[in-house]
């Protein structure tokens, strides 16, 4: 799912620019695992964002 909201930011990123991709993951994460903040570790341990272009 968060995939989805990834690639429309990187597709159209004027029309996507408010999308809070910490927090919509934070949202997705709790809904299938129960659990708060998965999304932002998963993210700081991978070092998300990644800078680099596409």
């Amino acid at each position: 799912l968060l995939n989805v909201f990834y690639m429309a930011k990187i597709l159209y990123p004027d029309k996507f620019a408010d999308i809070d991709m910490e927090k919509e993951g934070n949202e997705i994460m709790t809904a299938f695992l129960g659990v708060d903040g998965v999304y932002t570790a998963y993210a700081d341990y991978l070092e998300f964002p990644n800078t680099q272009k596409i």
